[in-house]
């Protein structure tokens, strides 16, 4: 059985350069069969209460998943047999919480159909699946978290947790997240959302070693990418960035460049720093209060773009190649 110490989850909580026409295609109809979303999020409470019958064939379907639930999301203790699949003490008494019992509802209101995050996610895959042929399709499934997580990844399955995506207004959220945070509790960033992760489940960044250059890179690298699988979408959206936020990094780029090197920032390890540059925030602080937050992200999709431009690699070699950041630098020639 699977034991609380080895989990291995990748969290959130949050362009193909060839085939112009290619990523436009149709998709076929056994393509859009491609994806099945599981509902554990309804499941789990039938099982727990009882109403499930075949309480086997539950535990067989979920397996791999309910000892992550318990003790990886929910931080459950161990039940007194540590091969324990599930803690059925713990999750009722998670269930019957006052907090919960309200996010589980509004959740099957926002959520009662889920046919819009299945076409958009089936879409996703067959274009995934036709760019990454050799790599597997993970089980897609949906919970509850009580806001703790917003993807959870594993090597062979991605579940998703419905209630981080009850919209921007949603009331519980003011007392929970930042207002920088909320434009990314949309229904419509799922599935690009589950592709980013899976990206970086199956294209892991390098250690902590590597310059802000490398993580610039390798970020720039992975939103390059997603606009391949999301042609309808642009970087904006992609990256949760307003009109106005756009367009401030459009028009301030030479600066923004000009000012990562006159900071000698461009080859620091420092794991704050990167931090600042690349993680969510109202602002990137170390160039402007008025900047965007995750500006690092975008200085790094615009040198994967032009690298991109002036090099025959394929999406795989972008990716497994993501963390030189100064060899894929000096082949885009970018100048800020």
């Amino acid at each position: 059985m699977i034991k609380r110490q080895t989990f291995k989850i990748i969290i959130i909580c949050i362009s193909i350069f060839i085939w112009g026409c290619r990523k436009d295609k149709p998709i076929s109809s056994s393509e859009t069969d491609l994806i099945v979303l599981e509902r554990f999020d309804r499941d789990l409470p039938e099982f727990i209460s009882g109403k499930i019958k075949d309480s086997t064939k539950f535990i067989k379907q979920y397996s791999d998943f309910l000892p992550i639930y318990c003790y990886g999301i929910l931080n459950l203790s161990l039940e007194k047999n540590e091969d324990s699949l599930y803690n059925r003490s713990g999750v009722s008494e998670f269930l019957s919480n006052a907090t919960i019992k309200k996010l589980y509802n509004d959740t099957e209101k926002e959520f009662y159909t889920d046919d819009d995050i299945v076409s958009e996610l089936s879409d996703a895959f067959s274009r995934y699946h036709y760019l990454f042929p050799e790599n597997a399709i993970p089980r897609i499934l949906t919970h509850i978290s009580g806001l703790n997580q917003s993807i959870i990844s594993t090597d062979s399955l991605i579940s998703i947790s419905l209630d981080q995506y009850l919209g921007a207004s949603y009331p519980y959220y003011k007392n929970v997240f930042y207002p920088y945070q909320l434009p990314m509790k949309e229904r419509n960033r799922i599935a690009s959302d589950v592709i980013h992760v899976l990206l970086y489940t199956q294209y892991p960044p390098e250690d902590d070693r590597k310059t802000l250059l490398d993580k610039m890179v390798y970020e720039g690298a992975i939103l390059y990418t997603l606009q391949q699988i999301f042609p309808k979408k642009t970087i904006g959206q992609l990256l949760g960035y307003q009109d106005k936020e756009i367009n401030w990094s459009k028009k301030n780029e030479p600066a923004i460049w000009d000012k990562i090197i006159r900071q000698k920032h461009l080859f620091s390890t420092d794991l704050l720093l990167k931090s600042k540059y690349t993680g969510p925030a109202p602002f990137t602080s170390p160039i402007s209060p008025e900047s965007p937050g995750r500006i690092g992200c975008w200085i790094g999709w615009r040198i994967v773009s032009e690298y991109m431009k002036r090099s025959d690699s394929s999406l795989q070699e972008l990716l497994k190649n993501s963390s030189n950041g100064e060899l894929i630098l000096k082949i885009s020639k970018y100048k800020g």
